[in-house]
C-alpha cells in the first residue's frame, strides 16, 4: 500500500511538475528536486532529475553544481543504457562548457551527439531545438563559411517545424524564418533574404505584432529588388541598341568599301588596264 502511494505521487508530480516547478523561484524548484531524489527508484526517472537539478543550478548561477549533476546523469544514463538521459546529459554539459574557441569544436561535438539521439527517437521538439542552437553558435563566429553553416541548420530546423506544425508557436517559427533572412543578408543572397523576412513579417502581423525595423528591411530590399530590375532592363535596351549600332556602322563601312572599290575598278578600265580574269578551281583532279 505505501508502495502504491509513493507511485501514486510520484505519478501525479510528473504530470505537473512542468507547470508547477516553472512557476516556482529557482531555490524553492532546487528543493523539490532534491526531495525527488529521496523518492525516485527508477533509473530514468533518476536520470531525469538529475538532469533536472543540472538545469535548476545552472538558473541561479551555480554551474559548478550544475556542471556535477549534469556528469551524473551522462555517467548513469551510458550505465543504463537510457538514451534520451544520455543526449539531455550532453545538451546541459555542452551548454555549461566554456565557449572559447578552443572549446567550440567540442561544444559542437556534444550537441551534434545528442542531436544524433534525438533523431533516432524522434524527438522533433528536440531535434528543432539543437539544430537552432548549432546554427546559433555558428552565426556567432561570424565569417561567409560559419554564416553558410549556420544557413543549413536552420533551414532544416525550418523545414523540421513545417512538416510538424504542432510543435512550437507560430512566433517561434516567424522567428526562424527571419533568422534564415538575416543569414542570407550576409551571404548576399538578396531574393532569400527578401522571401523568408517576408514570411516572418506576415507571421507576426498575423499574430497582430508589428516590428518596425522588419518592416523598413523588408521595403528596403524591395526598394533594391526593383532597382536591380530596372537597371537590368535599362541595361539590356542600351545593349540591344548599341549592338544595332555597331551592327549598322559595320554595313555601311562594307558597302562604302564595295563601292570605292568598284570605282577603283572603273578608273583602271579607264586607264586601259584590267585585272587578270581568275580560273575557275578544279573541284577535283579528276575535273576536265
Amino acid at each position: 500500500m505505501k508502495r502504491f502511494i509513493v507511485l501514486t505521487c510520484l505519478g501525479i508530480f510528473f504530470c505537473l511538475t512542468p507547470q508547477k516547478i516553472n512557476a516556482q523561484s529557482p531555490c524553492r524548484k532546487l528543493d523539490s528536486l532534491q526531495r525527488m531524489l529521496l523518492i525516485v527508484k527508477a533509473d530514468s526517472a533518476l536520470i531525469d532529475t538529475y538532469n533536472a537539478l543540472a538545469v535548476a543550478n545552472a538558473e541561479t548561477n551555480n554551474k559548478g553544481y550544475a556542471s556535477l549533476y549534469a556528469e551524473k546523469a551522462l555517467r548513469m544514463a551510458e550505465d543504463k543504457k537510457y538514451q534520451k538521459g544520455v543526449a539531455d546529459a550532453l545538451v546541459h554539459i555542452a551548454y555549461f562548457s566554456d565557449k572559447g574557441i578552443e572549446e567550440f569544436a567540442n561544444t559542437i561535438r556534444k550537441y551534434q551527439k545528442a542531436l544524433n539521439i534525438y533523431r533516432e527517437l524522434g524527438l522533433k521538439d528536440k531535434v528543432i531545438s539543437i539544430l537552432e542552437i548549432i546554427g546559433t553558435f555558428y552565426y556567432k563566429l561570424g565569417n561567409f563559411e560559419n554564416y553558410r553553416k549556420a544557413m543549413t541548420y536552420y533551414e532544416e530546423a525550418l523545414k523540421v517545424r513545417k512538416e510538424n506544425p504542432k510543435i512550437g508557436s507560430k512566433l517561434a517559427l516567424a522567428d526562424t524564418y527571419e533568422r534564415i533572412g538575416e543569414l542570407a543578408t550576409y551571404l548576399q543572397e538578396d531574393d532569400k533574404a527578401l522571401k523568408n523576412l517576408r514570411e516572418a513579417q506576415q507571421i507576426k502581423e498575423g499574430l497582430g505584432i508589428k516590428q518596425i525595423q522588419n518592416a523598413r528591411l523588408l521595403a528596403k530590399y524591395q526598394r533594391m529588388k526593383d532597382l536591380q530590375g530596372n537597371v537590368q532592363d535599362t541595361s539590356t535596351v542600351q545593349m540591344a541598341v548599341g549592338f544595332s549600332i555597331v551592327i549598322a556602322i559595320l554595313l555601311t563601312l562594307l558597302i562604302i568599301n564595295i563601292v570605292r572599290k568598284n570605282e577603283a575598278v572603273r578608273e583602271l578600265r579607264t586607264l586601259g588596264i584590267e585585272f587578270p580574269k581568275k580560273e575557275p578551281k578544279k573541284l577535283s583532279k579528276y575535273a576536265n
